[in-house]
Formats: C-alpha cells, sequence, structure tokens
C-alpha cells in the first residue's frame, strides 16, 4: 500500500527505517512505582527542585508528570527533542528557564582568558606606578560641573 502517516504502528516503523536507529539515544523506560516513591521522598525532604536531563521520550516525560502531579508536586518541561529538560518542584514552575535553556546556553559560549606571569607582572607595575587618588575622588565625573 501507500503511505499511512496517520497510523501510529506505520509512522513508528517509517520513521525508525528512515533513521536507522543510528545515532539516537533509546527513551529511558520509566517505572511508575520507582518514581512515585521518588517523588514521595523528595516532597517529605522538603527539597525544592530535582532537574531530570534524560531521555524519557515524550510518553515518559508525560507519565512523570502525571506522577509528580498525583504526588502534588509541581512539573514543566523546558526545551525541545534532545535538549528537552524535565523540572519537577515543590513549588510552581514559570513557562521560562534560562538556566535550562540549551540554546541560550549555546550562544553564550564566553571564553575566560588568562593572562601569563609576565604579562600580569607587567600589568601590576604599572598600576602600582600610578599616583594614587584622593580617598574623595571615586573617578566619575561630577554630574554638576561642566
Amino acid at each position: 500500500g501507500g503511505q499511512r502517516w496517520w497510523d501510529p504502528e506505520w509512522r513508528a516503523e517509517k520513521l525508525a527505517s528512515m533513521h536507522g536507529g543510528e545515532g539516537r539515544t533509546p527513551a529511558v523506560q520509566v517505572d511508575q512505582a520507582q518514581w512515585h516513591q521518588r517523588f514521595a521522598n523528595f516532597k517529605a525532604s522538603g527539597n525544592k527542585e530535582i532537574i531530570l536531563r534524560e531521555n524519557f521520550g515524550r510518553e515518559g516525560a508525560d507519565l512523570i508528570q502525571q506522577l509528580a502531579s498525583d504526588v502534588g508536586l509541581y512539573s514543566k518541561s523546558y526545551g525541545k527533542g534532545r535538549g528537552t529538560v524535565l523540572a519537577v518542584s515543590s513549588v510552581p514552575l514559570p513557562n521560562y528557564r534560562a538556566d535550562l535553556d540549551s540554546k541560550l546556553q549555546e550562544h553564550n559560549n564566553t571564553q575566560h582568558v588568562g593572562m601569563d606571569r609576565h604579562a600580569m607582572a607587567m600589568v601590576k607595575d604599572a598600576l602600582q606606578s600610578l599616583p594614587a587618588a584622593p580617598p574623595d575622588n571615586t573617578g566619575w565625573a561630577d554630574e554638576n560641573s561642566g
């Protein structure tokens, strides 16, 4: 027959054959009893938040969020695809979390540059040779002058 994208079984087989299973990590299986107990212990402990970065798949993530809700916790998923992160909390969660945004972390890829000992010594000597400023001088121009 033809293409049957509306059929979930056919679609799953087709997508698996297209990707060949390469480069994809299988979704972590969710043990309902284990997660229910873990969330109950978490709530009793008084901790604020659990961050889950494992790949549970869409169904697994939905199940974990339902289990958290059953225990009286809040949960929210952040990100899409492989970058999805689940947060489970004892307090309501915001719609956006910059600390869990994988795209933001990619863009803010800053490098810290250090100085070698010789350059550091030169800067230190240069700063020490500057005349000392009077204690009341903050180095900022007075707004009322000029």
